[in-house]
C-alpha cells in the first residue's frame, strides 16, 4: 500500500466511523418521558404494583369467574382490603387485620340489598 492509498483509506474510514456515529445517535436519541396524550390507554389483564422493595402493595384483575378485583397489602404483602364487582353487579369491600384476617364488609348485590 502506498502512501496516497493510506491516506484515502484513512479519509473513508474517518468519514464512515463520523457518518455511522451520526446515525446512531439519531436513532437511540432518547425521547422524555412525559404524560400520555388524552385517548390514550393501557390495556392489560393484570396490573400489579410494587414497593421500591420489591414486595406487592397492590394487584388489580378480573379473576377466572369474570369478577373484577382491586386489592390493597401491607408492607407484609398481606391484604388488607379488597374490593370486588361480580359479573352480576354486585359489589363487596372487605377490610383485613394484619394477619389478613377479615374483620369487616360492605356487600350490595341484587338479591341482597347490603350488609355491614
Amino acid at each position: 500500500m502506498n502512501r496516497m492509498q493510506f491516506v484515502t483509506t484513512l479519509a473513508v474510514m474517518g468519514v464512515m466511523s463520523l457518518a455511522g456515529s451520526f446515525i446512531a445517535a439519531t436513532i437511540m436519541q432518547a425521547t422524555p418521558a412525559g404524560a400520555q396524550a388524552d385517548g390514550d390507554k393501557v390495556i392489560t389483564s393484570e396490573f400489579q404494583l410494587k414497593d421500591k422493595n420489591g414486595k406487592l402493595r397492590a394487584l388489580m384483575k378480573v379473576d377466572d369467574g369474570g369478577d373484577l378485583l382491586f386489592t390493597l397489602l401491607d408492607a407484609n404483602e398481606k391484604v388488607r382490603i379488597t374490593q370486588s364487582v361480580g359479573n352480576d353487579g354486585s359489589g363487596a369491600v372487605i377490610v383485613s387485620d394484619s394477619k389478613g384476617r377479615p374483620r369487616m364488609s360492605l356487600t350490595s348485590s341484587e338479591s341482597d340489598p347490603g350488609a355491614f
